[in-house]
């Protein structure tokens, strides 16, 4: 898999998620574990897999733009036998605050506040 911008962070969303179709997420596969490579870094990681529906963040020591997926093991399905993955959300950063006080919060409250109203 390769992005267009380097990415630190991949959001998995195991298994098929359907809030209309809910029991189809047990009917197939889910990934329990996985291997990601990180294929610009030469760096390997390892994903575990809780069986419910939530996104699954893995942060990457390095940003890249090339990356391998390799399913290990599975969760059983009830009915039909294929591993699903319903969404996978790359973030280009870390998320770290911007505002370091509370001062500094509230003057940025004011000035979106004017901006809305």
């Amino acid at each position: 898999m390769e992005f267009v911008e380097p990415v630190r962070i991949i959001n998995i969303l195991n298994g098929y998620v359907d809030i209309a179709k809910r029991r189809l997420y047990k009917q197939n596969n889910r990934v329990k574990t996985m291997t990601v490579l990180d294929v610009e870094n030469n760096e390997t990681y390892t994903m575990r897999f809780e069986d419910y529906v939530y996104f699954n963040a893995l942060h990457f020591d390095k940003e890249t733009k090339h990356i391998k997926l390799l399913i290990d093991s599975v969760y059983p399905d009830t009915k039909y036998d294929d591993t699903c993955i319903s969404a996978i959300v790359p973030e280009r950063h870390d998320w770290t605050p911007q505002i370091t006080s509370e001062e500094e919060l509230l003057k940025k409250y004011k000035e979106k506040e004017k901006e809305i109203f």
